[in-house]
């Protein structure tokens, strides 16, 4: 969690990182089902072996059994950093957070939910989460600046993204679970949509 709560954290090794996290989760889910989440050759029916050991399903398989359906925006926001893990350059890390930060946070924040509801509150990392601001994104010269950023990717990783959505129902590109864009109005709107303008000051 350093790596993504700090502004100087790498990025690279977020994503790495993460894969990792999602990958144990989900074989430790199989586990308690009792669930054999290791290949099996489909002739023989005899366990596929790396070094002498059966091969374990890959994070990709793992999800695919996980969330049978194929538009879980869950399930397409993993796949999505499976695709994105071997195709950002470190070089290109902060483009990557600029392009990616709302998906990665909604990568982080269904991993907590799906941590807590199997395996119990216990192993809650609420209390090491962080919600990275981009205050950038708060002026339309700043919005325009994260654009500049996002575009300055590497061509294959931006049709990478690109290709990936646009298979995807536009209802589930906006889903919370894909991509975590919350808008906050500006406090004195707040106040005057509820009929409270000035309360601000009011003890």
């Amino acid at each position: 969690m350093d790596e993504w709560n700090c502004s100087s954290g790498n990025y690279c090794d977020f994503l790495t990182h993460m894969h990792k996290a999602w990958h144990y989760l989900l074989h430790a889910e199989f586990h308690q089902a009792k669930i054999d989440y290791h290949y099996k050759d489909a002739q023989t029916g005899e366990y596929k072996l790396i070094d002498g050991e059966p091969k374990a399903w890959d994070l990709e398989f793992c999800l695919k059994r996980r969330y049978p359906n194929s538009s879980d925006p869950v399930r397409l926001n993993a796949e999505l950093f499976v695709a994105l893990r071997n195709k950002v350059e470190h070089r290109y890390e902060h483009n990557a957070k600029v392009a990616t930060g709302g998906k990665a946070q909604a990568l982080v924040m269904n991993y907590e939910h799906e941590m807590v509801s199997h395996f119990g509150g216990a192993f809650s990392l609420a209390e090491r989460l962080r919600f990275p601001v981009s205050l950038q994104s708060l002026t339309a010269e700043g919005r325009e600046q994260l654009r500049a950023t996002a575009a300055k990717l590497p061509k294959g990783t931006r049709d990478l993204v690109a290709k990936f959505e646009a298979a995807i129902d536009p209802a589930v590109l906006d889903d919370l679970k894909y991509d975590y864009r919350v808008r906050q109005p500006p406090f004195e709107m707040l106040l005057v949509g509820s009929g409270r303008r000035g309360a601000a000051a009011t003890p």
